[in-house]
Parts: C-alpha cells; sequence; structure tokens
C-alpha cells in the first residue's frame, strides 16, 4: 500500500504544473498528435532527452485505467499463453516560455501470466536462456511499479536533456516450488542536440542500464519435490545444480549511445544506435557466476520524411542486429563451496538476429494515415552440447491505418492493422536429448511455435469526451486475433486529459 501511496503522491507533483485547458480544439489536436502513426514512429526514432521538446505541439497531462486480457493456444511454453491484468497510469508533457521542457510518468500494473513452464521469470528477453526452471509450471501473480521522467532545456541553437526512470518488478506463484522473483531496472540516459539552420536536429545521445534480479524457489511439502533446472540453453542443464541450489541472482549492465539526424518538418533521417550488455548469474551458495553472456544489439536507419499541412509521407529502411554470447561454469563435486568447485568456463550458447526491413507512409495529419512495414529476419540460435541449432528466416508484413472524425465537440479515433507472417527457410537439428522427456518436449513444442505463420487482425477505437468545462474523458477498446497462434486479446481503457 505505501507503494502505492508514493507512486501517486509522485505521479500528482508531476502533473500539478500543467495547465487546465477549455477548448474542445486544443484537446482534439492533444489527442490525435499522441496517437498519429507519423508522430508515434518519429518519436520512436527520436527518443534521446534533448529531441523530447520536438515530441509534441500541445501540453497536457493524461491519467487513466485499464485492464488487458490476452491468450493463445499455441505458444512458448516460456513465455505463457497469456495474461489478465490492471493498470492505472499518468503521464505529464510540459513545456515553458524559458526554453524548458519538463515530462514524467507513472504506472502501477497487477494480474496474472498464464501458463509459463520451465522458466520462473518473468523477464524472458533480458536473462535468456538462463532461466531457474521446474517441472510444475503454472500462473504467476505479478505486480508492476514504474516511476520516472526527464528535462530538456533550449538554448541558442543547442539543446540538452536527460532522463531517468526505475522499475521494480515481483512475480510469485502459491504453489509449490512457489517460485519468488523481484527485478528492478534503473534507465539513465543524457544527450545534446545542434539545431542546423532551423532544419535539422544533429544528436548525440548516452545511457547506461542495471539490472537486478532475486530468484527463489521456496518448497512447502518436504516430501516430494518437483524436480528444478539452472537451464545453460535450449533443453540443457548442469547436473550437478539440478535441485541443488534454489536462490539465484541475475545481474546486467547495459551502455549505449549513438548518433542521429533528423528533420524538423521535411528531410532526411539518418541514425546509429549501439548498445552493448553484460550480464551475470551466480547462486547463493556458489562463489563464482555460474553463466555469463554479453548481448551486442545495433540499429541503423536511413530515410526521408516530409510533412506539411495538408500531406505527410515518409521512406524509412533500417537494420537491426542482435549477437548474445554465453558461458557455463563447469563444476566438480570433490570440494568446498556446498560440494562444488569450479573448474573451468565453457562458450556453449550463441543467438544471432538481423532484420532488414523498410516503411512507408502517407496520410493527411488529423485526418487519416496508411502505414505499411516489411521486415526479413534471419535468426539463429546454437548450443553445443546436447547438440541444438536452429535457423529461421521470416518475412512480415504489417499493414496499418488510422481516421479521425468529429460529432459535435467530441472526437473519434479509429484505427486498423494487419499483420502476416510467412517463414521463407528453416532448419532445426537436436540431438542428445530423449525428446520424450518433458524438457525435450519443451525445445519440440518452441520450435513448432516458432513455424508458425499466424495472420493477426488488430482494431482500435477511443471516444474523446469534449463536452466538460476542465476535465477531458476518454474511453478506448481495442481488440485482436491471430490465426494459427489461435491467439484473442481485448484491452479496455478510460481516463481523463486535462
Amino acid at each position: 500500500m505505501k507503494k502505492h501511496l508514493w507512486i501517486w503522491s509522485s505521479s500528482l507533483v508531476l502533473a500539478l504544473p500543467a495547465k487546465a485547458q477549455d477548448s474542445a480544439s486544443y484537446v482534439n489536436a492533444y489527442h490525435q498528435e499522441r496517437s498519429d502513426l507519423f508522430v508515434q514512429e518519429r518519436i520512436r526514432q527520436m527518443d534521446a532527452p534533448s529531441l523530447r521538446p520536438f515530441d509534441y505541439q500541445q501540453e497536457g497531462t493524461t491519467v487513466q485505467a485499464g485492464y488487458l486480457y490476452r491468450k493463445q493456444d499455441k505458444y512458448n511454453w516460456q513465455r505463457g499463453n497469456g495474461e489478465s491484468t490492471l493498470s492505472i497510469s499518468s503521464e505529464t508533457y510540459r513545456k515553458t516560455n524559458t526554453g524548458w521542457t519538463i515530462w514524467g510518468d507513472a504506472s502501477y500494473q497487477t494480474g496474472k501470466s498464464k501458463g509459463l513452464n520451465y522458466n520462473e521469470s518473468l523477464d524472458y528477453d533480458r536473462i535468456f536462456p538462463y532461466f531457474m526452471a521446474d517441472s510444475v509450471g503454472g500462473d504467476q501473480s505479478q505486480q508492476s511499479y514504474l516511476f520516472g521522467g526527464g528535462i530538456a532545456k533550449k538554448t541558442g541553437n543547442w539543446s540538452y536533456g536527460a532522463a531517468a526512470h526505475f522499475r521494480a518488478n515481483q512475480a510469485s506463484r502459491q504453489l509449490d516450488p512457489r517460485p519468488y522473483n523481484r527485478s528492478a531496472i534503473l534507465d539513465l540516459d543524457i544527450s545534446s542536440t545542434y539545431h542546423y539552420r532551423d532544419q535539422y536536429l544533429v544528436s548525440a545521445q548516452m545511457g547506461y542500464t542495471m539490472y537486478k534480479q532475486s530468484a527463489a524457489l521456496n518448497f512447502v511439502s518436504k516430501l516430494s519435490k518437483p524436480t528444478f533446472y539452472h537451464l545453460n540453453g535450449p533443453a540443457a542443464y548442469n547436473k550437478l545444480l539440478m535441485d541443488s541450489e534454489s536462490i539465484a541472482f541475475y545481474t546486467i549492465n547495459t551502455f549505449r549511445g549513438g548518433l542521429s539526424i533528423h528533420p524538423i518538418n521535411t528531410g532526411w533521417i539518418a541514425s546509429s544506435i549501439w548498445e552493448t550488455e553484460a550480464g551475470s548469474k551466480r547462486l547463493k551458495s556458489v562463489d563464482d557466476n555460474i553463466n555469463t553472456w554479453t548481448d551486442k544489439k545495433g540499429t541503423t536507419q536511413l530515410g526521408y520524411h516530409l510533412s506539411q499541412d495538408e500531406w505527410q509521407w515518409q521512406v524509412i529502411a533500417h537494420w537491426n542486429s542482435q549477437r548474445r554470447i554465453g558461458t557455463e561454469a563447469l563444476f566438480t563435486s570433490q570440494s568446498s563451496n556446498n560440494g562444488l568447485q569450479k573448474i573451468a568456463d565453457r562458450s556453449s550458447y550463441r543467438y544471432f538476429q538481423d532484420s532488414y526491413g523498410i516503411l512507408i507512409g502517407t496520410g493527411k495529419p488529423r485526418v487519416w494515415n496508411l502505414q505499411l512495414q516489411a521486415d526479413l529476419s534471419d535468426i539463429q540460435e546454437q548450443y553445443l552440447s546436447p547438440y541444438y541449432n536452429s535457423t529461421l528466416r521470416p518475412l512480415d508484413l504489417n499493414f496499418k491505418g488510422q481516421y479521425y472524425w468529429k460529432a459535435g465537440k467530441d472526437n473519434f479515433e479509429t484505427s486498423f492493422s494487419i499483420a502476416m507472417r510467412k517463414i521463407l527457410e528453416k532448419d532445426f537439428t537436436f540431438r542428445g536429448l530423449n525428446e520424450n522427456t518433458g524438457i525435450g518436449q519443451l525445445i519440440t513444442n518452441n520450435w513448432n511455435y516458432m513455424q508458425l505463420e499466424p495472420v493477426t487482425l488488430g482494431i482500435n477505437a477511443q471516444w474523446n469526451i469534449n463536452s466538460f468545462e476542465q476535465l477531458f474523458p476518454f474511453i478506448g477498446i481495442r481488440a485482436e486475433h491471430a490465426t494459427a497462434w489461435n491467439a484473442n486479446a481485448l484491452e479496455i481503457k478510460v481516463g481523463f486529459k486535462f
């Protein structure tokens, strides 16, 4: 309860500077600007703090509550088959006459992640494949807290910015082996931007992320404990550590930086962003790390954006890459350190991914937008023993559209999306483990899931009610269905802007 009060008292402080507005046209512009496909894409590209003054023309504060339900029949066992969550959040964005831009956001989320197997952590993408995993599986209750913000200053031809965000997560299950894990993530970013001839923004940025997680299994029954593993890769685990140590700690340090050029209205887009990560996993009773890994990611893009009062379009090509390499510790059981002694490290895991894509968009500002994106990826995952090698080349197509219209003072937003996946090449080799065992079935299921070719249909609608003096409510709904996964999602949100 104290955490909830802290989050929302902090959120209220952030919201106080925002001025109340009573103009329906202003509120319509505020909502449209934040949902516009072109604005969303520009903000995704321009993520440096010193570029935040160029995010929006309209300032204000939004508070909203939401409910999300998601369920699918075919899924990656270690990610789960759905979720049911409630959330409340707020965000504010303010500009001053003296060149300052201030923003902040806070949120709280609670609910359940469903159908997790061979993975006790909800932070899949951060620690894979080094999960602590039991053979029971099931739903996990979860809570998440987020608080953050930033500040930027425009002075002459320069702007400077800094931002910080802190997130805390916890998840548990009330069934043996009763996993309980907590994680904390701190993000820090700084950047500077030069305004070249009032046409281009040339930026340099750097940032750091610290991640910590503690994970524990808390058995109640002492008679029949389920089997649990410390995974080193797909279906791979250290037999000496199996069922031995039920408390693990993860640490990840990430450094990032980049350069970018963006037009203020019309012109060329170019950017290169890099990120390098070093992670480790250790056990409470073992002094040495049992796993270490490095993860190098990069994004390069080049494009052109045109923005006018009656017309806008953009073409952006990009290349994303990821190189994740991991090691595992080899032990002997003939010494101290809880009966274990580390004798060597072995480089055993590889995950490589390259994605090449293009995005094409066009539209009339505050009336309609269309966007088409195509991505071709090469994905390879390898593990040494038991030998595992999978390669996949999927082609992903995503088509989006949105339309706005007015009814008196009120404003309605509608959008749709159609996504399709086609597997162009695939190869899978797995040997050295009985596929009829539970952990062998894990590998077979996850590979079969990766080969599926779903068509995903989504619709979204929001009603912005502008009939009041200072508070402007809105109601939104989003529904989605994916064919090959037999997946369905429904999200409802209500809130107000002031």
